[in-house]
């Protein structure tokens, strides 16, 4: 199963309109890469979502608190 993301639109060099979803988290409009450090001593990333509230515009078929 694969996971679409509404695009930040900073992926490809090319963007076209037609297109506005993406598999790579990393370019996804509502999601933010955070760095943290492991136990090990080692760092890794991980994507947070952004709040909601900014992006309720793009929310497709869902619901909204208002």
């Amino acid at each position: 199963m694969d996971v679409l993301y509404i695009c930040n639109r900073k992926k490809c060099p090319n963007c076209s309109d037609e297109c506005k979803h993406t598999k790579d988290v990393r370019y996804a409009k509502n999601f933010e890469l955070v760095e943290s450090e492991g136990f090990n001593g080692e760092y890794y990333m991980y994507a947070v979502e952004k709040d909601n509230a900014s992006n309720s515009a793009d929310i497709v078929g869902g619901k909204t608190d208002e």
